[in-house]
């Protein structure tokens, strides 16, 4: 986990089925909300104010995110 002083400002899931979810840290929360299944595997990027990459995850294995 990385805290508030690494300068995350966004953070985006790239679902397996190619949906896209993008959120910035505003509070310290993100909240990702789709019309579309979001298929795994997920992978997480954590990314500063520049758009630059600070971190990077693979997330949520293979069980069905939202069904």
């Amino acid at each position: 986990m990385l805290d508030a002083g690494a300068g995350v400002a966004c953070v985006r899931l790239t679902c397996a089925n190619g949906v896209v979810l993008e959120d910035d840290t505003e509070h310290g929360v993100v909240l990702f909300v789709s019309d579309e299944p979001a298929t795994p595997p997920v992978s997480m990027e954590l990314l500063d104010d520049s758009g630059a990459l600070v971190a990077r995850h693979d997330a949520f294995g293979s069980a069905p995110v939202g069904a």
